[in-house]
């Protein structure tokens, strides 16, 4: 039998961090984190995510996908999601893939570059679990990152 393969860790090739992010203790940890794995972490001048990919789409879609932005989870990302057809709930941590499956069905039905986000204000959205929790919801998941 042969051994079981381990899987490899996805890390990001830059970090880009908003200001607001940046002054949560969690997004602070996380940009210190990048740093000490020797992720190039940039600044951007203003909370908007603007990305300067270059014009090249594949070049443009593999930077996207290697770059981790690291943002404020806004108040319609702090709600409960529905989970379809179930009736579970789940409060998203993250959004997006840093994958690259070649039968990705989200690929071409997303607008936008294929970054992944990250929420900064951890403990603004898990404070909100305890409002979620109300008779007749079976379940809350706390999702991985989705696309």
């Amino acid at each position: 039998m042969p051994a079981p393969q381990s899987s490899r860790l996805w890390q990001p090739k830059r970090l880009l961090a908003t200001p607001s992010a940046l002054t949560w203790d969690h997004g602070a940890e996380i940009a210190a984190r990048a740093t000490a794995l020797g992720v190039p972490v940039t600044t951007l001048p203003s909370d908007r995510l603007k990305l300067d990919l270059p014009d090249d789409s594949r070049r443009a879609y593999a930077e996207a996908k290697a770059t981790l932005a690291l943002v404020v989870a806004p108040p319609s990302k702090r709600k409960l999601q529905p989970i379809a057809p179930s009736a579970d709930w789940r409060i998203d941590l993250a959004e997006g893939c840093p994958a690259h499956c070649g039968y990705c069905y989200l690929a071409g039905s997303l607008k936008g570059p294929p970054i992944t986000r990250v929420y900064a204000n951890l403990p603004e959205i898990l404070a909100e679990l305890p409002r979620a929790s109300r008779p007749g919801h079976r379940h809350v998941a706390l999702d991985r990152p989705r696309a």
